[in-house]
């Protein structure tokens, strides 16, 4: 792939509430938060730290979500084997006027050419929803088998023990799978999981239809086993690989819920 750099502007409107101290990117969101396993960009700093291993580029990423959330990263998997990224990200607390900012710092590489890894630490930094202070240090760790029509992944979120009552920075497993047919139609599934019990507390799954024209759809479900709530998702857009506009719209089953819609633009120089 030829050096190139992806500047992303977003701008997300409507109601949305920040439940847990991660960005859900784009295409996550459109897809039913269903890509643990599968190839990402950008996205692997807010996902599964080995979801880039397989790709070979230099980009530099910027997010604005509203109501004062934005995230911006860089990624640079061509220049050397071995890859590396690092993101900031700053998003208000639920229910209140305080911020939470982050940083991201990732390594990643192959150690077969179907089997990679990425280890992504992370610093957290603001108030909760009583309006204490804290802060987080901690680690994910993940893995992807990636062959043309299959990945595998997963990864081990806060190895290092995590915070439960610091933005549900829980000791967590997310495992997920892509499937592909003829790199036009991609389904996806994932798991997320907490250590005690490894009882799945949410299940997503996506797909996503890319046509010859560069123009793509993509559609989701999740649903949050122990609090009962569900979400269907979807999102257009359209890429040519020097530009692209994306849309993502998630509606909760439930109304107390807040709808979400993201849209995006990017354009690769």
């Amino acid at each position: 792939m030829k050096r190139g750099i992806l500047f992303l502007f977003a701008a997300l409107y409507g109601w949305t509430t920040f439940g847990a101290a991660e960005i859900v990117p784009i295409a996550e969101k459109a897809m039913g938060q269903s890509l643990a396993g599968a190839d990402l960009n950008n996205d692997s700093l807010y996902s599964n730290p080995a979801g880039s291993a397989f790709s070979e580029l230099y980009s530099i990423e910027g997010s604005y979500y509203g109501s004062g959330a934005f995230s911006a990263s860089i990624l640079d998997t061509q220049t050397s084997s071995l890859g590396g990224g690092i993101g900031y990200y700053r998003f208000p607390v639920k229910g209140t006027d305080n911020l939470n900012q982050g940083m991201k710092i990732s390594v990643l590489g192959r150690i077969t050419e179907s089997l990679g890894w990425g280890v992504a630490g992370k610093l957290l930094w603001g108030t909760d929803e009583s309006n204490q202070k804290q802060n987080l240090k901690d680690l994910d760790v993940g893995v992807i088998y990636s062959v043309p029509t299959v990945q595998f992944g997963g990864f081990f979120r806060n190895i290092l023990g995590g915070r439960p009552g610091y933005l549900n920075q829980d000791r967590e497993v997310v495992v997920g799978g892509r499937i592909n047919y003829e790199q036009t139609l991609f389904l996806s599934v994932a798991a997320n999981t907490k250590l005690e019990g490894f009882n799945p507390y949410q299940i997503g799954v996506g797909a996503e239809y890319l046509s010859p024209y560069n123009f793509l759809l993509r559609v989701g479900f999740r649903a949050l086993l122990d609090e009962s709530l569900s979400f269907w998702s979807a999102g257009v857009g359209v890429d040519s690989g020097r530009m692209g506009i994306h849309y993502a719209l998630e509606i909760p089953n439930q109304g107390s819920a807040p709808l979400e819609h993201m849209l995006s633009i990017n354009l690769m120089l």
